[in-house]
């Protein structure tokens, strides 16, 4: 038996914490459906019958989803504890083994009547690493080890003043960005975790989060900043959907999650949502509370059901309904396959509550 945890200290947000801000937990969400949605558009398809151009909007809109989700780290802090690195390795062993699982009965469900009616094959996954391989977890748990270090680095910081927090700020985005002159930063890399958290911590010594809370002014600016960012990714993609200049004389990509206005965009989302409101007896802030410690779980179990279950259904939507937009045929599949993998987790934590209670080993959870 072993501690599969629940996830409420994920991105070093405590259960306090939680209770205390529910639109952090709907913004967990949001930004966990749009990862959910983002691979449903890339995996939900076959043979390029459904044209990228036709929902890269869309597709872009969630790019920002990763960064959002690692600001929330930056925003609470990070603290690396043996047991936190126990309850994360027991977790992805737990969906892992569930995710090829999954995989199985896709496979022996929809293997044959997809390989004759659609023509692909659902290839066979043997229980071995790649089951476990998540690359946002494994830049995560560099990035908690790291901390043992960075977090009295950053405190020194932030006791020198913000003269020198400011001049920190600079160096770190001014030199990550240089270097890329000579040494490539894929987006999918343990790099865009470690920047993003350094960043919003420095912002926060700078600030930021004093600055939300206090400053009307300065709240009505940030929502226009993440305003104008929306906007930008938005023109980027219609630019590429309609083959004019990927950016209009700016030259600026935001297409990766190491691109500027992909990182700034996924900050402001977690400062703007820090500051709004939700009534606490709301159905919506309870549903929220409830599934939010699932969301690193929807993480790791989501994909096999794109690639099986899922895997020709916007298609045959589009078949049936030609004239949708297929941002439509994706969407549906993206709530369901988010729905499931909530409800199994919801599972699996009231299992675990149930052994918790009854187990003497109470160290194991």
């Amino acid at each position: 038996m072993t501690a599969f945890c629940g996830g409420a200290h994920f991105n070093g947000i405590s259960k306090s914490q939680i209770a205390r801000n529910v639109s952090i937990d709907a913004l967990r969400c949001l930004l966990m459906f749009g990862v959910v949605l983002q691979h449903t558009f890339a995996m939900c398809k076959y043979g390029g019958v459904v044209a990228y151009s036709s929902y890269i909007l869309w597709d872009c809109l969630t790019h920002p989803s990763v960064d959002g989700f690692t600001s929330i780290s930056g925003w609470f802090g990070v603290r690396c504890t043996v047991r936190k690195l126990y309850r994360l390795a027991c977790l992805i062993f737990f969906c892992g083994c569930v995710h090829w699982l999954v995989y199985q009965l896709g496979q022996a469900a929809c293997g044959a009547p997809y390989a004759e009616n659609f023509g692909f094959e659902i290839p066979d996954m043997p229980f071995a690493y790649e089951c476990f391989r998540y690359w946002y977890l494994g830049a995560y748990i560099k990035l908690m080890l790291l901390t043992i270090v960075l977090n009295p680095a950053l405190a020194a910081v932030e006791r020198a003043g913000r003269t020198w927090a400011a001049a920190a700020l600079a160096a770190v985005v001014g030199l990550s960005y240089l270097s890329t002159l000579w040494i490539p930063w894929p987006g999918h890399s343990p790099r865009t975790v470690i920047f993003i958290y350094i960043v919003v911590r420095l912002a926060i010594i700078l600030g930021l989060k004093r600055a939300m809370q206090e400053s009307r002014a300065f709240r009505i600016s940030a929502f226009g900043v993440l305003a104008a960012l929306v906007a930008i990714i938005a023109i980027d993609a219609l630019c590429r959907k309609y083959g004019v200049a990927e950016w209009i004389g700016l030259g600026l990509p935001c297409g990766d999650y190491a691109d500027p206005p992909i990182l700034l965009t996924g900050l402001f989302l977690v400062a703007c949502f820090s500051v709004i409101k939700l009534p606490d007896g709301s159905k919506f802030a309870g549903a929220c509370a409830i599934i939010a410690p699932s969301m690193i779980s929807v993480y790791m179990l989501h994909w096999n059901f794109t690639t099986t279950f899922f895997k020709p259904v916007p298609q045959l939507i589009l078949g049936v309904f030609p004239g949708l937009p297929p941002v439509l045929a994706f969407l549906p599949c993206a709530i369901a396959i988010f729905a499931i993998c909530v409800l199994m987790d919801i599972a699996r934590r009231r299992v675990l509550d149930a052994l918790k209670r009854r187990c003497k080993w109470k160290f194991l959870f």
